[in-house]
């Protein structure tokens, strides 16, 4: 933390202090005029009669020392807050350079150390709440982004696949979904660059699939026994793109294989 960042931290922070103070001494002149008040009302009505009116000016005054100790402490309290905040954005664009430079763990576990002993411990949390967030939002981004098969996914995937003479693919997805017909078109086009025979392309060709696999996601259908020979290829070709898929069992032609194409999870 810089040194004028320290003298406005500490000013933030004595503002609070003495707003503290003036609520609790607010508090006491409040309380000792009620009190007063009150016994003199019951002992000493002649003597209370003529105070009265002096006693309601204490307590008034107590009342605004009170207001003015809870407005000081609120303000000490948010620059305190803004203070810490700023140099959290500057410690958390120190981590961002540093994780690029020696990757993400070593380098908080370092930053976390060295701000522990600066003893700015509200600057480090605010940083390991911005680094979740953000990953958050990554994770987000990737689950809001349309399904597509990348070149390096296409390279994987064709090293795996290993189709056999006869087998061929029928796909089934919606058209008036253009996500999910763009990454059956996807598919259609590794697995036709693989070898596949692509006999059927459109919704219409395997309506009855549909009560047969969920709406959502990738399923791909087959013969359990017999299954189609290339069923291991195609299996590992779909992990080693990391693409998830649901394989589902069916009574069909063993050479035949569905691919339904659901809705975005």
């Amino acid at each position: 933390m810089e040194p004028i960042s320290d003298q406005l931290l500490n000013s933030a922070r004595s503002l609070g202090d003495w707003g503290i103070s003036l609520v609790i001494f607010g508090v006491i002149v409040e309380v000792v005029a009620g009190i007063v008040d009150g016994l003199s009302d019951r002992y000493f009505p002649q003597w209370h009669i003529k105070w009265k009116g002096l006693l309601k000016v204490i307590e008034f005054v107590g009342g605004g020392i009170l207001i003015l100790g809870l407005a000081m402490e609120f303000r000490g309290h948010k620059n305190e807050t803004a203070i810490l905040d700023k140099d959290a954005l500057r410690s958390n664009e120190k981590l961002k350079q540093a994780i690029r430079e020696s990757g993400e763990a070593t380098v908080t576990a370092g930053l976390a150390n060295e701000r522990a002993t600066s003893n700015d411990v509200e600057v480090a949390r605010l940083t390991r709440i911005n680094l979740e967030l953000e990953r958050e939002v990554v994770a987000l981004k990737i689950k809001i982004q349309d399904r597509r098969i990348t070149a390096e996914q296409k390279r994987l995937m064709l090293s795996q696949l290993r189709p056999i003479q006869g087998e061929y693919v029928v796909f089934n997805f919606s058209t008036g979904d253009l996500e999910a017909t763009t990454f059956a078109e996807d598919i259609a086009g590794v697995l036709s660059t693989s070898g596949y025979e692509i006999r059927d392309f459109s919704k219409q060709a395997v309506m009855h699939m549909e009560a047969m696999a969920p709406n959502t996601g990738l399923s791909i259908l087959l013969n359990p026994s017999p299954t189609p020979r290339s069923t291991a290829s195609l299996q590992a070709a779909f992990k080693s793109a990391s693409i998830d898929v649901l394989w589902i069992g069916i009574n069909s032609d063993t050479n035949r294989i569905y691919v339904v194409v659901g809705k975005k999870l």
